[in-house]
C-alpha cells in the first residue's frame, strides 16, 4: 500500500504519484522529446520509473531512446525483425511481390468476377 494513503482511503483504483508520474512521463513523450534542462522533474520521474515506460510504450511498437549524457529522451518505433514481419505478412502469396500493373490487372478482373447467387429457400 502507498504510504501516502490511509488503510481507510486506498482502494486499488485509487492512482498512486507513481502512476500519476508514469502518465506524464508517457504523454510528454508521445507530444515530442523530453530535455533534462527544460522539464527536470519529469526528467527524474523518466529515470525512476524507466523499465515501466519502456514495457508501456513497447506495447504500443515504440521504444524510448534515452540519452543520460546529454540529457534527452524520445519515442521511436521499434525496428520490426524479418521474421516478424514475414509472420505479419498475409499467406496468400508468401514472399511474392507484384508490380502494379500486375496487382492492379488482378484487382480490376476481380472486381468483374461473378457474384454469389443468394441461397433460395427450400419450400416446406
Amino acid at each position: 500500500m502507498p504510504p501516502e494513503t490511509s488503510p481507510e482511503t486506498y482502494t486499488p483504483e485509487t492512482p498512486t504519484s507513481a502512476d500519476n508520474n508514469l502518465s506524464r512521463v508517457v504523454i510528454s513523450l508521445f507530444k515530442g522529446v523530453l530535455y533534462q534542462d527544460e522539464q527536470p522533474e519529469l526528467w527524474h520521474s523518466l529515470l525512476s520509473l524507466q523499465i515501466r515506460v519502456r514495457d508501456y510504450v513497447n506495447v504500443a511498437g515504440l521504444e524510448l531512446i534515452l540519452d543520460e549524457a546529454e540529457g534527452y529522451a524520445f519515442l521511436r518505433s521499434r525496428p520490426e525483425d524479418p521474421e516478424e514481419q514475414a509472420r505479419a505478412r498475409p499467406a496468400w502469396f508468401p514472399g511474392a511481390s507484384f508490380p502494379f500493373r500486375s496487382a492492379f490487372s488482378s484487382l480490376c478482373c476481380a472486381k468483374n468476377l461473378p457474384k454469389p447467387m443468394p441461397a433460395v429457400p427450400k419450400p416446406a
